[in-house]
């Protein structure tokens, strides 16, 4: 919830001085689901961690904050504005 409320605040600022959107509603709903991907994968690697001390926990954490951290700054940069 908090996601939605801070892509809508801060979407809400951009939009206002505007005559036409700058972030439209589809706009918005994809920065929240995306955000919300990002973040319940990489607390479900942590709680992977926790809960396999055995396992490749680490491994599973590094890989998962990699692929985040590839999503975010590479294919970000090459999308369409």
């Amino acid at each position: 919830m908090g996601r939605f409320c801070n892509v809508a605040t801060c979407s809400f600022i951009m939009n206002w001085g505007s005559n036409k959107p700058i972030i439209d509603r589809k706009m918005q709903i994809s920065m929240w689901y995306s955000g919300l991907r990002g973040t319940i994968t990489y607390l479900l690697a942590l709680q992977y961690m926790q809960d396999f001390r055995k396992g490749n926990g680490d491994a599973i954490t590094a890989l998962t904050l990699t692929f985040s951290l590839f999503t975010v700054f590479l294919l970000y940069v090459q999308a369409p504005v």
